[in-house]
């Protein structure tokens, strides 16, 4: 680093990496709003491009780092874009940043704080901010979730920047350098598009034009006005302080053109207000601008707004961290009130806090599901961390119809891409349907898992063909062709814009989907497309409620419902014992097949001493019991258990087995309350009475279910529940008793509670 002294004298000292790191000196990026971008050598820009792009990268001889920005065109102002997502790639992870401040790592979401690559990476919450530090390089990035993004650099990248926001050299003439590093671009368009990420669509993506066109002289008044836009640059404002540290000149014209964009929307003044206060906290110029009708920032359940809080709050992975040395600087946030901390984004008391991973200490907040291992885990109350098994099939039918049009068809695909990569590890396997006039399986069931290297590229493959949108005969040519694996979850996704083909009934799609629902399979619904043509009550409609429908910029929000709807588990202790026919009517391959279903439905619940307990008989003429309450410590002795269980045949004597079950159980019960449930199952009429038996059952507090296969008799299903019908279930054959093993324990899971 060099000074320049008096009577021309240059003064140099060799500085290092961590030297610079300890110095105040920053190159500051930053893109605001519809995005108004300064770059680092302070020229400025309003790209608006579509796409995702490289925002700021090191072009060093060994790249450091890159981010990269997803913009994407506002709702009833497709002319301009705003930073919908940012993307940090250092130390091979990608951090992801996204709407509403979700994090996501390599695609799978995480809660914050968190590190990663032995603490090289921190992220972290900075008031409003999502903030990333990349600790070895000295580089932060941060964003608010909704409109602004911002990039510091130490001096030692002096000169190795590229993106949108230049080169980082103290020369504005060459700042517009494309991605060749050798063109100079004549226009900021020009220059945008040339840092299009590598793996997006060129065509789909071309635009970036000049913006909304003039602003109606009656608007440009309104939004001129010194209690709008002139709030920034008024000398007697509430930013005056700011002036001579940060010309508010810029970001006067910025809001004006963003609010002229936006048709007078507040949220345009809202956004620029806090990319002008930001840009004077940078300088050393804190300003408290927010009032109770002046932008006020929401705050959530059991929090209130600080314009002046510690940017180090007490969490439950540290509870103690406002009392720790920490940075003076304070920051504007929705700080938790006393007696709460913080979990992710939420204020909470200590006794909700969620669960640390031992092996990795990573957190997890209360009720937070996550992937790992190939299985489906989530947090329980004192810090218990349970994982299960997880499958299910799952088909999404994208609408490619002319109502979508081509960007939107485009975004749809990378949204699929999102989702997949949200699911990694499972065991998914993934069908894809397109639809316009006509509908066509592009990639069918039982091909391709989650995990297929091939699905993403095949799913973004598929062409735009333009037409008409008929999605419910997608939806009907889902259910006629798709091959579901049977006892496996059954899912459907419909990207749409939710409006229906005017020659069709407009319930066209409601009959289809609720034909699907009544085959068992659940439906959720993707609104893409043109964002003023959305019709939420027909994606409703198809979804089967509203809590169904999703937006495309959702994060990995879909993927969590899916799997909390579809990776079936129980969590509830409870006490579990099986009554099963293992009579001469049974027969011995199907009595495989009950063996294989209490396995399936016991991987469900989580065995031990002191979680769910599981016991077995089996009766004919005779009783035999293959084990107790118990007897089993864990779910791979209790499985050895069953498979080693041989067929007896005999007669049928129901009523006696239920009984002869309830004297085993009396002494072994756990008392309220652990629910004790009974599972009946049956294949014929018994030859002795069930009545007697399942009253005693009642007296002792036993929740009986009767599963009846085959030769049932009705009646007598309900005698074995003591009437009540929603605990009888009626089957065909023994192919159906594998296909229901899913809706079996929904209803023996609700029965716990």
């Amino acid at each position: 680093m060099c000074e320049c002294l008096a009577e021309d004298t240059i003064v140099c000292e060799g500085l290092t990496r961590t030297d610079l790191c300890a110095r105040p000196a920053r190159g500051i990026c930053r893109a605001c709003g519809d995005p108004h971008v300064t770059m680092f050598d302070g020229k400025r820009h309003h790209f608006q491009g579509p796409c995702r792009y490289t925002f700021a990268k090191d072009c060093g001889d060994s790249s450091d780092f890159t981010v990269e920005v997803q913009h994407v065109p506002v709702p009833h102002r497709p002319v301009v874009s705003v930073v919908r997502e940012v993307y940090v790639i250092a130390h091979r992870y990608e951090i992801g940043i996204h709407q509403g401040n979700d994090v996501t790592v390599n695609g799978g979401l995480y809660s914050v704080p968190f590190s990663l690559a032995m603490d090289k990476i921190e992220v972290r919450y900075s008031g409003i901010w999502v903030h990333v530090r990349l600790v070895e390089y000295c580089v932060d990035i941060f964003y608010n979730g909704r409109h602004c993004v911002k990039v510091t650099v130490t001096p030692y990248y002096w000169g190795r920047m590229c993106g949108l926001c230049g080169n980082y050299n103290s020369d504005m003439t060459d700042d517009f350098m494309m991605s060749d590093l050798m063109t100079i671009a004549p226009n900021w368009n020009d220059f945008g598009h040339s840092w299009l990420v590598e793996d997006e669509d060129d065509e789909k993506c071309g635009g970036g034009g000049g913006g909304p066109g003039p602003c109606p002289p009656d608007l440009l008044a309104a939004v001129s006005a010194d209690d709008i836009c002139g709030l920034i640059s008024d000398p007697n404002g509430p930013f005056a302080a700011c002036h001579a540290a940060v010309k508010p000149r810029d970001f006067y014209n910025d809001c004006v053109f963003d609010m002229c964009a936006q048709n007078g929307d507040i949220v345009g003044l809202c956004e620029n207000l806090e990319a002008y206060a930001d840009a004077c906290k940078d300088a050393d110029v804190a300003i408290t601008w927010r009032t109770p009708t002046l932008c006020p920032l929401p705050c959530p359940p059991n929090s209130h707004y600080n314009p002046c809080a510690s940017p180090c709050p007490a969490t439950c992975q540290d509870p103690d961290a406002p009392n720790n040395p920490c940075i003076t600087v304070c920051v504007e946030c929705c700080e938790c009130d006393p007696g709460y901390v913080m979990s992710g984004l939420h204020c909470v008391p200590l006794e909700e806090c969620g669960c640390t991973d031992p092996d990795t200490g990573r957190y997890y907040e209360l009720g937070e599901t996550w992937v790992e291992d190939g299985k489906r885990c989530i947090c329980r109350e004192n810090n218990t961390i349970i994982c299960k098994g997880c499958s299910f099939d799952i088909v999404f039918i994208l609408d490619r119809s002319s109502s979508i049009g081509p960007y939107g068809m485009y975004i749809a695909q990378k949204y699929i891409a999102h989702i997949i990569k949200c699911l990694y590890g499972l065991d998914v396997d993934v069908g894809y349907i397109v639809f316009d006039c006509i509908s066509k399986w592009l990639i069918s069931l039982g091909l391709y898992n989650v995990d297929t290297t091939a699905l993403i590229p095949e799913i973004k493959a598929a062409e735009f063909t333009g037409g008409e949108s008929r999605a419910g005969h997608a939806i009907y040519h889902m259910m006629c062709t798709a091959n579901y694996r049977n006892g496996i979850p059954s899912a459907a996704v419909v990207l749409t814009d939710g409006i229906a083909y005017k020659e069709y009934p407009s319930n066209l799609y409601e009959i289809q989907s609720d034909a699907a629902r009544a085959m068992g399979i659940e439906l959720y619904a993707v609104a893409v497309g043109r964002d003023p043509l959305f019709n939420f009550n027909g994606l409703a409609n198809i979804a089967g409620g509203s809590d169904r429908v999703f937006d495309r910029y959702s994060c990995c929000a879909l993927a969590i419902r899916l799997m909390e709807d579809l990776c079936v588990a129980c969590d509830v202790s409870s006490d579990l014992f099986f009554v099963l026919d293992g009579s001469g009517s049974v027969g011995p391959d199907n009595f495989e097949t009950v063996k294989q279903f209490v396995v399936d439905v016991v991987s469900a619940f989580t065995i031990s001493l002191t979680d769910t307990r599981v016991g077995v008989v089996q009766y004919s003429d005779f009783n035999t019991l293959a084990c107790n309450l118990g007897d089993h410590p864990d779910e791979a002795s209790f499985v050895t258990a069953i498979n080693t269980m041989q067929y007896q045949g005999g007669g049928t004597a129901t009523g006696d087995a239920m009984e002869y079950a309830r004297v085993k159980l009396q002494a072994v019960w756990r008392p309220a309350p652990t629910p004790r449930i009974m599972i009946v199952l049956t294949d014929g009429k018994s030859g002795d009475d069930v009545v007697a038996a399942a009253q005693a059952l009642a007296a002792d507090g036993v929740t009986v279910y009767a599963i009846g296969v085959a030769n049932f008799d009705t009646a007598e299903l309900l005698e074995i529940t003591n009437g009540n019908q929603d605990r009888v279930i009626e089957l065909k054959d023994y192919t159906a008793l594998t296909a229901s093993i899913n809706s079996i324990i929904r209803a023996l899971c609700k029965g716990t509670i």
